[in-house]
């Protein structure tokens, strides 16, 4: 069994190497709560200063399906429930949760483009 401490490695790594191929400012791992919720569990990255961006900031971060940005990533918009793509080249016209646009904001700097691609991860059936 993992302790939580190699799971918040790898959510680390994963976000550092997401971050080095992608060349973005920061990335984020967000997983669905058993209550229906997206909750941030991991971030990575820096801030408008170029200093890491604390695993603690914003610890209230969490958006329900089909809401502001990460949300919608998370929503269907087909029978399947795995969620699709969500991407915006101006952040200043999307639609985001405006406690979210204040903390970002005052925290990146600036607010350009983001993306959001759900993943799923399903148990392996047994044979």
């Amino acid at each position: 069994m993992q302790s939580s401490s190699d799971i918040e490695e790898v959510m680390r790594k994963s976000l550092a190497l997401a971050i080095q191929i992608l060349r973005s400012q920061s990335a984020s791992i967000f997983l669905l709560s058993k209550n229906g919720v997206l909750e941030r569990k991991a971030i990575h990255g820096v801030d408008a200063n170029s200093r890491e961006i604390p695993p603690d900031w914003f610890p209230t971060e969490s958006y329900g399906i089909g809401e502001s940005f990460s949300g919608k990533a998370a929503a269907s918009a087909s029978k399947s429930s795995f969620g699709q793509p969500y991407w915006s080249e101006d952040l200043s016209v999307a639609e985001l949760d405006e406690t979210s646009k204040k903390e970002y904001l005052e925290k990146l700097g600036s607010l350009r483009c983001a993306a959001a691609v759900p993943l799923k991860i399903t148990k392996p059936q047994n044979p």
